[in-house]
Parts: structure tokens; C-alpha cells; sequence
């Protein structure tokens, strides 16, 4: 990127992309003529916003020390208060393409599209997840914006190849870089990896079901969103069904009885 190279980049989750792609961009704006408040010098995009909000808490330290802002704009917020934030001014973007498009729209007046006419370095995240038709829609128009002399990097955990063939990005002078990681590292020979299919109704009931069978063990319990960690937590589902199932043993023995056990399949 700081030779002037568009890239495609495949990296393993947990390798350091975020950094890898936040330095250069810190890096290549720092030797520029100093950005006004409301000029963005680079644009990350990501899939989701639980993404866009974990870059920009990367993000946060490096751009407070060289004197950049940031500014977050992704769904699940109310769109005044992204409106009222581009107001403020920044030169850092990270955004999901949902959100931008929509805010884009909005833009009557052209201050977000004039703001974004600075930019130098746009990053996607996740690259290969924009080849889905919602997302590609988006991405067109928020290109269209964008000035066509800039550095552009796509990052993704899988499927370099893939993001060669996005041709949308219009890259220039690529590099394609791949990382691979071991093979002895990719998950310890003792680890037992299983899964078990079940309806969508009763998946809640069947980790409850599993967690109350290793009594001894240290259970962590993953969620596909924030929304859901937060409903869990809010309400104490896992605390109240199992501390429900130890009072009322035979209530849940006939509860889960009802339901179609599937064996667990060994991967």
C-alpha cells in the first residue's frame, strides 16, 4: 500500500489484518498536506456493524495521537445521530456499505460526497462477503464517489481468488498477498469439534440441555451478534433455565423429551 500498490489480501482470522491495513493508512495520511475537520483521508468498509465498531476501537489510539477523528456509521443507530457526527467533521470513515448508501441519499446538500473527494486509502474488510448482491449494490454507488486515484485494499479471511475477479474495485498496479497458516496450528490434535442440527425453536434448549450435562466444566457460549448477548444477559436465559431444570428436574426431563433429539455429528 505505501508503494503505491492496490492489494488483495487472504489472511487467516486472528493474524492482524486490522492492524495491517490501519497502519499503512495512518501512515500515508500522516505524510499528506493536513486534512481539514471535514475531509475523510481513508474509508474502511465492513460487513457488519459489531465489525466497524471493533476497527474503530483499534482505530481510536492511532488516530488520537496524530491528531485525526473518527467517525462510525453503520445500522442498528439511529441515522440522525450519523448525520449529526458527519456535521461534526472527520477524516477517518468506517462504515458498513448499508448505511453509507443510505446516508449518502440523504445527502442533499453534497457535503458528504464533497468531504469524501479526499479520500486517499478506502480498506474493505471481509472482501469476499460484498460479492452478495445487497452489498454489491451499495458498494457501486459508494465507488462512484470515491476518487478513482486512491489505494484500495481488500482484506479476507478466505477466497483471494475470488476477490481478484472484482473487477467493481477497479484496482490498480495489484498485489495479491496470501498467508498462510500452518497446518499444525489450526486447531490442537486433543480439541473434539462436533455440532449438532436441530430446529431454530429448539436450539436454545438443546445448549441448555448441553451445558447441564458437564456440571464440572467451564462453558463459553457464543452468539452471532451483540443483539443476541445482549438479549441472553438482559433476560438471564442460560442462568434461569438451568438453576429451572435443578428445581424442576422432571418438568424439564418431560420438556425436552418432546423434542427431536439429533445425534451430534462428529466434523
Amino acid at each position: 500500500l505505501l508503494n503505491h500498490h492496490d492489494v488483495v489480501v487472504e489472511s487467516p482470522t486472528g493474524s492482524g489484518k486490522t492492524l495491517s491495513y490501519l497502519l499503512p493508512t495512518f501512515s500515508m495520511l500522516d505524510k499528506k498536506t493536513t486534512l481539514r475537520q471535514h475531509e475523510f483521508g481513508a474509508v474502511v468498509l465492513s460487513p457488519s456493524r459489531e465489525l466497524s465498531v471493533q476497527i474503530a476501537t483499534v482505530a481510536a489510539p492511532f488516530a488520537a495521537k496524530l491528531g485525526y477523528s473518527v467517525v462510525v456509521a453503520v445500522g442498528g443507530t439511529k441515522v440522525e445521530k450519523n448525520l449529526k457526527n458527519l456535521k461534526r467533521g472527520g477524516n477517518i470513515l468506517i462504515a458498513t456499505p448499508g448505511r453509507l448508501y443510505q446516508l449518502l441519499s440523504l445527502d442533499k446538500s453534497d457535503s458528504l460526497k464533497r468531504s469524501l473527494k479526499t479520500v486517499e486509502m478506502l480498506v474493505v474488510d471481509e472482501a469476499d462477503r460484498f460479492n452478495e448482491s445487497q452489498f454489491e449494490m451499495h458498494l457501486k454507488e459508494i465507488l462512484q464517489v470515491l476518487p478513482k486515484q486512491r489505494r484500495t485494499g481488500l482484506f479476507s479471511a478466505t477466497q483471494a481468488k475470488q476477490l481478484e475477479d472484482l473487477s467493481i474495485f477497479g484496482l490498480r498496479n495489484k498485489k495479491v498477498i496470501k498467508i498462510k497458516e500452518a497446518t499444525n496450528l489450526v486447531s490442537p490434535s486433543t480439541l473434539n469439534n462436533f455440532y449438532t442440527e436441530c430446529e431454530t425453536s429448539e436450539k436454545l434448549m438443546h445448549v441448555v440441555e448441553f451445558i447441564r450435562s458437564k456440571p464440572d466444566k467451564k462453558v463459553l457460549v457464543f452468539f452471532p451478534s451483540c443483539g443476541g448477548v445482549k438479549y441472553f444477559h438482559t433476560v438471564g436465559a442460560f442462568t434461569y433455565l438451568y438453576w429451572y431444570a435443578c428445581l424442576k428436574n422432571d418438568h424439564f426431563t418431560l420438556f425436552t423429551v418432546t423434542l427431536p433429539r439429533q445425534n451430534a455429528q462428529s466434523r
